[in-house]
């Protein structure tokens, strides 16, 4: 359910109201959750953005927070670090490719109501697990994610994908299970670079936001304060940007000062993050 690559697909955000800054609110459709461990490196790391600011050039808010292209697909095979991925969400456990077959009345995204919805008419149950998707020579990403499982015992993708997606790569868990409390993705990087790292600690933070206190138990569009939320997707936009733009770490930096981003923002970001 959802988009991996920290959920792209099913975010909006709000015009500002006027006059109020404080009253402004982001809208955002959740995966399927996340927990809260990160609120308090969360407040943190905005503070101290709103304290460093992006220095630049280049670049303004609006192109901070501008959309830019996240190529994430199915993996096409399981390498070594699609199955260290693997590992870390259940060690030992088996990745396999299950066919797309929607329902005619399945909506993209939402697989726990669209598996609900096929067990009350067809029977048989839901199994929950781990849907992988790869965004190649960058990172791999695991959602939580449930499939139907057919009375006669065979898993199958009954959820449509936004993209075309044909199959999917799927890590059953066979005692996990969907209780409403949101799931954050599991992410690993796919070469070593500081700006991939940044890009995900900066998903992570906007998930620990996104799900903090009751939003964590809510479903559907959460209202979250401007304020709380622009700042750390303006970070996560100006990394995006960069990785798109086939950017690493010792290139020169996005905002257009001339020094290498780990020597720029790259150093400021590690500040505000801290090592993980």
């Amino acid at each position: 359910m959802g988009l991996a690559i920290s959920g792209y697909r099913t975010f909006r955000c709000l015009p500002r109201t006027v006059g109020s800054s404080q009253s402004a609110v982001v809208r955002w459709r959740p995966t399927a959750g996340a927990n809260a461990s990160g609120d308090r490196a969360t407040g943190s790391a905005v503070t101290q953005f709103h304290q460093t600011r992006l220095q630049a050039r280049n670049l303004n808010a609006n192109s901070l927070t501008r959309p830019y292209p996240v190529h994430t697909t199915t993996p096409s095979e399981v390498t070594r670090p699609i199955r260290r991925l693997i590992d870390q969400l259940n060690h030992g456990g088996q990745a396999v490719y299950l066919p797309v077959r929607p329902e005619s009345d399945g909506v993209v995204n939402e697989c726990f109501p669209n598996v609900e919805a096929k067990i009350s008419r067809s029977g048989g149950r839901m199994l929950c697990g781990w849907q992988l998707w790869e965004w190649p020579h960058v990172m791999a990403e695991a959602e939580f994610h449930a499939v139907w499982v057919s009375p006669e015992g065979e898993m199958i993708e009954i959820t449509p994908k936004p993209n075309g997606e044909t199959r999917i790569l799927f890590v059953p868990e066979k005692r996990r299970r969907y209780t409403g409390i949101a799931v954050d993705n599991v992410r690993i990087p796919l070469r070593d670079d500081q700006l991939i790292r940044h890009f995900i600690r900066a998903a992570e933070l906007r998930t620990a936001i996104m799900n903090r206190g009751e939003r964590a138990t809510q479903y559907g569009y959460v209202s979250v304060l401007a304020d709380e939320i622009e700042p750390i997707l303006m970070i996560q936009s100006f990394l995006g940007q960069s990785i798109a733009s086939g950017l690493r770490d010792h290139s020169p930096c996005l905002c257009g000062s001339g020094s290498k981003y780990k020597r720029c923002h790259g150093h400021r970001f590690e500040t505000i993050f801290g090592k993980k």
